[in-house]
């Protein structure tokens, strides 16, 4: 899923971030993050990548400081877009 805005807003993201997730087809363990994280049962990897300003085909890093707000980012997506079973 590509995200260009804050999940439910206008408001712009200085970058394009990108949120892959298992498609499903193979047999996959439960990801311990999303349990500890967001209190939810999902099967397999969440994949937070972030691109670049001037090419936004090329990864960047994600610096230290940015990572509460890819978890957050992935948190509002759980809540705001994707139906999820919480426990």
């Amino acid at each position: 899923m590509r995200v260009v805005t804050i999940p439910g807003t206008d408001f712009m993201l200085p970058n394009t971030w990108r949120i892959y997730v298992s498609n499903g087809v193979a047999e996959s363990p439960p990801s311990q993050a999303a349990d500890t994280l967001y209190g939810m049962r999902w099967m397999g990897n969440i994949v937070v990548a972030k691109y670049g300003r001037r090419d936004p085909t090329h990864f960047i890093n994600v610096p230290h400081l940015e990572v509460d707000f890819a978890n957050l980012l992935v948190g509002v997506l759980v809540e705001v877009v994707w139906v999820v079973e919480k426990y």
